[in-house]
């Protein structure tokens, strides 16, 4: 029997009835996505179903986007607003900070 599928509400990417979501987020949590992947299959398994053309096309379809995700996330660290003196800290820790900023912004 071919799995049904039907378009998530939160990521609108077609999705098995019943099986975990291939948006592969958990709230605001990224999961894994070899552990979705085990997911779905184990579904796909329990229920005696197969992988359509549609299904086999939604799952590479969300490979490739958590591929992309993924990368920008690696790619691009947080870098942090420069800070000014203040009489809480030494001026060197404003300068070495503001050196490791700068260091940060040019390997963008």
């Amino acid at each position: 029997m071919t799995a049904s599928l039907y378009n998530c509400g939160h990521c609108g990417r077609p999705q098995i009835v019943g099986s975990p979501c291939l948006c592969w987020r958990q709230g605001n949590e990224m999961i894994s996505i070899e552990k979705l992947g085990v997911a779905v299959s184990d579904f796909i398994g329990q229920h005696g179903l197969v992988w359509s053309d549609a299904l086999v096309e939604a799952w590479q379809e969300a490979e490739a986007d958590y591929t992309d995700e993924m990368t920008r996330a690696m790619a691009q660290p947080a870098v942090p607003d420069a800070i000014g003196p203040n009489e809480d800290e030494l001026p060197a820790y404003a300068a070495g900070w503001n050196d490791c900023r700068a260091e940060m912004l040019k390997a963008r």
